[in-house]
């Protein structure tokens, strides 16, 4: 049964922890027994279990054999952090310190800074700083190119100016032609339309 615990990683056994027999379907797990070691003692409980089995109708059709163990779970050795405000700022200090030493090619922008941050806020303590390397971050640097591309065309518009010329052709004026005789409105519908 040691080998069996021992391939599973999450879960751990203590040396001499005893295996638990429950001795009928119905038993709490405060009736639990220990199983005995010797071949005579052993031979006897599992007697006593049968005869226990057989005192119920169809008991010994339906026996079965119930063991138990009980195993702790293995503490994780680098669990996940919450990413605080001030873990995201350490973390962003960490990485401005190591991208001022690259050159201007290499440098981030603002969306993948903050991802790399909160990314790394998250780690363990004492966690190297590397930049990440998963599909989020390769698109949201380049989406920082977009920017920095946006940006660089929006300075060279503002820097080199352009002069519009406006043509347009002058005229004179149209004399509007007013009507000699002031004409009477009439009213077209008639009367027996109305009805």
């Amino acid at each position: 049964m040691r080998r069996l615990v021992e391939k599973v990683k999450e879960i751990e056994w203590p040396e001499g922890a005893p295996i638990l027999l429950k001795p009928t379907i119905g038993a709490s797990q405060a009736k639990f027994v220990m199983l005995v070691e010797s071949d005579q003692e052993l031979l006897v409980q599992l007697t006593s279990v049968w005869c226990l089995a057989a005192k119920r109708e169809m008991g010994q059709a339906s026996f079965k054999l119930e063991l138990f163990i009980y195993v702790s779970r293995v503490a994780a050795s680098a669990t996940i952090r919450r990413a605080t405000e001030g873990r995201i700022a350490a973390a962003a200090s960490l990485i401005d310190e190591h991208l001022s030493a690259l050159p201007a090619e290499q440098q981030l922008g603002e969306t993948s800074r903050a991802y790399w941050a909160v990314t790394h806020a998250r780690q363990p303590e004492q966690t190297p700083l590397a930049i990440p390397t998963n599909h989020t971050f390769t698109q949201l640097r380049r989406i920082d190119d977009y920017q920095r591309e946006a940006d660089e065309e929006s300075q060279q518009r503002a820097a080199s100016p352009e002069f519009v010329t406006s043509a347009s052709a002058v005229r004179a004026p149209v004399p509007s032609s007013t009507p000699a005789v002031n004409m009477q409105d009439t009213d077209h519908l008639s009367d027996a339309s109305m009805e």
